[in-house]
């Protein structure tokens, strides 16, 4: 919610994940509480996408069409520690080229941090969910709980941004 107000309120973009990191240390109550972000701006000509990473994944770029192109993780920064993680962060800032037509599939660590097998589904295991069911939100959810070996343990969002000229 307040990643939402500062965006609401105009704050730059630069400053968000500072502010972020403020309000967090100043309101939890517990000392191991932390959130990894994912945080990007598109410019208005849809061109460019400019990244922040908080101890999360980028987005996976995917080229509009049945079934969506994965063409994987779009380009990013080194990322900075999660929010909350340390007490003074900073998070660098990458601009990368999207093409003339994109999706960005945003995620939350919920659904790449659940069990597939042996190890974590991870992102690699979420880009073949894709290469598997395209777009469709729900049925990647399901697959990764299938992965899983039932419900995911933590929180679990996806959202799908596209643009097409």
């Amino acid at each position: 919610m307040a990643w939402r107000t500062l965006g609401l309120a105009g704050t730059p973009f630069a400053d968000v994940l500072p502010i972020l990191q403020e309000a967090l240390r100043a309101e939890r109550r517990d000392e191991d509480v932390f959130a990894t972000v994912c945080q990007a701006e598109v410019d208005a000509a849809r061109t460019t996408a400019t990244l922040q990473l908080a101890g999360h994944p980028p987005p996976l770029l995917l080229a509009p069409g049945r079934p969506p192109t994965v063409a994987g993780p779009l380009p990013a920064p080194r990322p900075g520690p999660p929010l909350g993680a340390v007490e003074r962060a900073s998070w660098p800032t990458r601009t990368v080229s999207v093409p003339p037509a994109w999706d960005l599939l945003f995620f939350t660590d919920g659904l790449i941090e659940g069990r597939a097998g042996d190890s974590r589904l991870g992102v690699e295991g979420l880009t073949a969910l894709v290469r598997a069911h395209g777009d469709d939100l729900a049925a990647l959810v399901s697959g990764a709980e299938a992965a899983h070996g039932g419900p995911l343990e933590d929180d679990v969002a996806l959202l799908l941004v596209g643009f097409t000229r």
